[in-house]
């Protein structure tokens, strides 16, 4: 790992305050490159606040001081939509969990140093239609070829809601039932107030686990959501049943993930979370994967690359089929208007699936990313297995 990658960990740790030892000339950091990963693992803010205090004047104190006052502005809007939604979800008596992004800003130093794309609540599927209806009233429009059966996707101006029946609902290939595990997780969920609730402490640092071994297997995560663990921990060191969650972990086969991240949030984030490993394997490039690969993985993202990970297909023509033609439980579950449709209109599901990849925006450049995941090199699958298998999936 260069120089920089080691000033931009560094610099995260010393905002956690946890400030490891640190012996690196800052004349050697190139600063266009710390601004990229800044950008890349959307922490400008932080990095920016980190540098000020530091009193480290640096080439790129405009560019990350715009950057830091434009996130601030959208967490401003955020913050403020996010508890209009609380506000109307408790008028129409709708039970709701809050969860992700919405709930972790607020154990950072400051909650708009924690970006978000989009505010993720949970509901009972009883209450589907009322959520609807109480969001179309405050002027949110569902997106429909963004939702499926599980999640429906609402937007109002820069503001994205994601509102949930299930917080897992993908097969991770762990051999694990995830989905019905965080849906009893879901129902012990602690009540904050009125119709308003959050998953337990020891049950949200499960789920913010498992859903980062998610985007592990598939598309890859960022440097921020492990960031979130050490924030989390930080947070509630002596509140939180670590045995609990150790046990839980063995239960749904991510103890030696778990460990992973663990062990990457105490060395580079000096944090003193008990782990079992004193090394990880291929370290130095399962770092340089997490730092270049976006928030989410975004840099490495397309639906065909997932597919081909996941199934291990060679042969171009599997991984084209496989993307232009999904099945008909997949597609159920990706498409909200095909959510209750029969088998027998399968071929209708691909066509409009087909016009809309067309016509749509958005839908354009995903079907772009699908082209590129089906002519994607084996070299860059080879990679991908190798750092999942090295962090422990």
């Amino acid at each position: 790992m260069d120089k920089t990658k080691s000033f931009f960990l560094w610099l995260l740790s010393v905002y956690l305050g946890n400030v490891p030892k640190y012996d690196i000339d800052i004349e050697s950091v190139d600063w266009d490159d710390l601004l990229n990963l800044s950008m890349l693992n959307s922490v400008q803010g932080i990095i920016y606040k980190t540098l000020t205090n530091l009193k480290i004047e640096t080439p790129i104190d405009n560019k990350l001081k715009e950057c830091c006052l434009a996130t601030a502005s959208v967490a401003i809007t955020q913050e403020y939509w996010g508890n209009r939604v609380i506000k109307i979800f408790n008028e129409y008596g709708i039970k709701h969990t809050l969860i992700k992004g919405f709930v972790i800003k607020d154990y950072y130093t400051a909650k708009e140093d924690r970006t978000f794309g989009d505010i993720d609540i949970l509901i009972t599927e009883e209450d589907r239609e009322k959520s609807h209806n109480a969001l179309t009233s405050i002027g949110f429009k569902r997106e429909e070829y963004l939702s499926g059966k599980n999640v429906w996707t609402y937007i109002k101006g820069s503001v994205s809601l994601e509102i949930h029946t299930s917080i897992i609902y993908q097969d991770l290939g762990r051999k694990f039932d995830y989905v019905n595990y965080f849906k009893e997780k879901a129902k012990n969920a602690e009540c904050i107030y009125g119709y308003t609730y959050e998953l337990k402490k020891e049950d949200h640092l499960l789920y913010v686990l498992t859903h980062i071994a998610k985007h592990f297997g598939s598309v890859g995560v960022g440097i921020r959501m492990i960031m979130d663990i050490a924030v989390f921990y930080n947070k509630f060191v002596n509140e939180i049943n670590f045995e609990y969650i150790k046990h839980e972990l063995r239960a749904i086969n991510l103890y030696n993930f778990a460990q992973s991240m663990f062990y990457v949030c105490n060395k580079y984030f000096n944090t003193t979370i008990p782990c079992e490993i004193s090394e990880l394997n291929c370290e130095d490039e399962v770092m340089c994967y997490i730092l270049n690969h976006g928030v989410f993985g975004t840099e490495n993202k397309d639906v065909a690359a997932i597919i081909y990970r996941k199934n291990g297909q060679d042969k171009l023509m599997k991984r084209i089929l496989a993307n232009v033609f999904p099945d008909y439980e997949q597609l159920k579950k990706s498409k909200v208007w095909f959510a209750e449709c029969p088998k027998y209109m399968l071929p209708y599901g691909w066509i409009r699936r087909l016009v809309e990849k067309l016509i749509i925006k958005e839908c354009r450049q995903n079907l772009s990313s699908r082209v590129k995941g089906v002519l994607l090199d084996s070299e860059d699958v080879d990679i991908h297995k190798r750092i999942t298998k090295a962090v422990g999936l």
